[in-house]
C-alpha cells in the first residue's frame, strides 16, 4: 500500500526508507490507523477472521444484535 518503493524515495529525497518504513503492518496497525490487528501466524490471522465475522448476522435477514452503550 505504498504509492512508490526506496529507491524513488532515495532517489527524490534522498533519504534511506524501508518498504517495512514506507507500508509495513506496523506503519498500518501504528501510525496510519489502516490495519488493526497484527498476527504472527495464518493460525491467529484465521482466529481473528473468525471473531470479527462473528459480529456480522449470519444472513441479510437477520438484525444485527444491538448493546446499549451508555
Amino acid at each position: 500500500m505504498i504509492p512508490t518503493g526506496p529507491i524513488a524515495v532515495k532517489e527524490v529525497l534522498g533519504e534511506t526508507v524501508t518498504k517495512e518504513e514506507l507500508g509495513g503492518a506496523k506503519v498500518h496497525s501504528q501510525i496510519s490507523g489502516l490495519a488493526d490487528v497484527i498476527v504472527k501466524t495464518e493460525d491467529e490471522c484465521f482466529k481473528e477472521i473468525r471473531t470479527l465475522l462473528s459480529y456480522f448476522p449470519s444472513n441479510n435477514r437477520e438484525k444485527v444484535p444491538r448493546i446499549p452503550t451508555g
